[in-house]
């Protein structure tokens, strides 16, 4: 018997997948970048940006090879969709970080810094 949902009746099990590909996103960006906080306070090296930025592309294209893959096994444009949500969220927080910088930033190794 052919399958009568409409577009929007989305089973519970790709409703899962798609959640949980989602919420793997933030993973691949903290495993290759540092928080807000830190990025905000110590990327005052034009080197440094240049490595965030890579970071968010590798980042990006590795949380949409998983999105795309949940989404041939789903079947479903959800897992794409959310996940590309995500993504969309974090690169906008790492971008503000990037963008918008502590007033006493400093590269992480300054003689100033105190972990240095």
């Amino acid at each position: 018997m052919p399958d009568k949902r409409g577009p929007f009746d989305i089973s519970p099990e790709v409703w899962g997948l798609a959640v949980l590909t989602a919420s793997e996103a933030p993973n691949f960006f903290s495993g290759l970048m540092p928080s807000k906080m830190t990025i905000a306070r110590f990327a005052a090296d034009e080197g440094d940006v240049v490595r965030l930025r890579q970071a968010e592309v590798i980042a990006t294209l590795m949380t949409g090879g998983a999105a795309v893959g949940a989404s041939l096994v789903a079947k479903s444009w959800l897992p794409m969709i959310l996940t590309a949500g995500v993504t969309g969220v974090l690169l906008w927080q790492y971008e503000d970080a990037i963008r918008n910088p502590h007033p006493n930033v400093m590269p992480i190794n300054s003689a100033q810094n105190v972990n240095s």
